[in-house]
This record gives structure tokens, sequence and C-alpha cells, in this order.
């Protein structure tokens, strides 16, 4: 049985996505804990109500190794589909073959034909209009810039404030006795508060009209775990974008399998 050209390709995203299972995991237990208390407190002043926020426990440090293992496997997976492109034409890879992904459109034809020397014009071709460049395709010049900055320091994420307010309001009935069954309605932040700090102000709210109580005005604060400053997707979820980035090369990996092996991977 002939072994498939892309295995080692699906290798490396398979791994990419088990240590993205176990750091999701980690994620999910650390949120069940809820490390980030949120207390609410009244302005003596303006009587507004203030909703300030208190770190109960930080975010693991190593967290930033697992976060490199997933963007490294991901990026490796894409040199071994450039392998595999000049294998699949009948040459042997050299160290300089790699998956193009280039700062500037500018020359990158010659780019891509430098770090795929060797593999079909069909290949180059499909890999040209793929555009490995930044304003080309943005995604796969993130991941690049990513692994880059792995390899120089620890990708360390951060709480990234609250994504989100769950607003639940109860409002008297205007028609009789009792309140209206309650209902809850999402708020998205304009300041997201990125990074979160010990006492930041989350929220400043004066009472909705006609709520004395209150119980009958609450406020559920979500929070996500975001990378840090200077990493490329500052500010940016560490789940939904890890699992974007995956999904994103499995996607491109399935182009090459259609078009140039005709097999499925």
């Amino acid at each position: 049985m002939t072994e498939n050209p892309l295995s080692g390709v699906r290798i490396k995203i398979d791994r990419a996505k088990k240590h993205f299972d176990e750091l999701n995991r980690e994620m999910r237990m650390f949120k069940s804990r809820e490390p980030y208390v949120v207390m609410p407190y009244t302005d003596i002043d303006s009587r507004d109500e203030i909703y300030k926020l208190w770190i109960v426990e930080e975010i693991p440090h190593s967290w930033g190794g697992a976060i490199g293992d997933v963007v490294h496997n991901l990026r490796s997976a894409f040199d071994l589909l450039a392998n595999a492109l000049v294998l699949d034409n009948g040459v042997t890879p050299t160290k300089d073959t790699k998956f193009p992904i280039s700062s500037s459109s500018k020359r990158i034809d010659d780019y891509i034909a430098s770090a795929l020397q060797g593999a079909a014009s069909s290949s180059i071709a499909l890999v040209k209009r793929i555009k490995p460049y930044p304003g080309g395709n943005d995604t796969l010049w993130r991941l690049h810039q990513i692994d880059i900055v792995d390899k120089h320091r620890l990708l360390v994420p951060v709480g990234g404030a609250h994504s989100n307010i769950k607003w639940t309001v109860s409002m008297p009935n205007p028609f009789g006795e009792g309140h209206l069954p309650p209902m809850t309605m999402p708020i998205v932040p304009t300041n997201r508060q990125f990074p979160l700090e010990n006492g930041a102000v989350l929220l400043r709210t004066k009472s909705a009209p006609g709520i004395t109580d209150k119980n009958q005005n609450q406020y559920e604060f979500v929070f996500d775990i975001a990378f840090g400053e200077g990493q490329i997707f500052d500010g940016e979820s560490v789940s939904v974008t890890l699992k974007q980035l995956i999904d994103f090369t499995e996607r491109v990996v399935d182009i090459f399998a259609r078009y140039i092996f005709k097999a499925k991977w």
C-alpha cells in the first residue's frame, strides 16, 4: 500500500488538535473555578452602581507553551505540504524547500519559485492563487508571524476582559400585579479593558426606570482568555483563534489534496 503523500501533514495537524483540546480543557477548568469576582459598589455622589473586578487566580504562564505547540505544528504542516509538492513531481526537496509566506507581494513569484524549486507548475500556480502575503491572505500571514514570535519568546495569554455582559431585568407588570417574566439581553462592552487588572471598573450604570430593587436588575459578566499584547492576535480569544487557524490549515491542505494529489487525506 502506497503511503499517503500528505500523511506527515495530517500528523502535524492532528498534533495541533491534541494540544488544542488539552489547552481547551484546562481553560474550561480554570473558568469553572471562577477566577474573577465582580463586586458592585454605589457611588455616594452620583448614586451610580459601579461594578469592579477582582482577580482571584492568575492565568498559568504554562499555557503560552501549549499555544506555541499548536501554532508551530500548524506552520510545520505547511512546510511538509511544500515538501510533498516537490516529491510529487519526482524531485528531492532540499533544506531550502518550504511553504513560501512573504512579507510583501513584491517579487512574490520569484520567492514562490525559489521556495518550491522542483515542484510542478500546477502546484506553483495553486500556491500563487493562495496569495501567501499580507493583504493577500492575512490568516496565513498571521499564522506565520505568530510562529516566529513563539520561536523568540513565550506566548502569554491573559484574561481578555468581559467579552460580554448578560443583563437580566424584571419589570413591574403595567397591567396588573407582580412583574413581567425576566428578560436577558447581551451587552457588548465598548472597552474590553484588555488586559484585566485588579480594581478595573467593568460597568457603571444607573437603575433602569421602574426598578427599585437591585434583584430586579442583574448582571452576569462573561470573561474570556485572550492573547497578550504584542502577540499578533492582541486581545483575541485564544480558543476561537486557534480553532480558526486549525480549520484554515485543513481547508488549504484539502485544496491541494483534491487538485494536486487527487487523493483523500
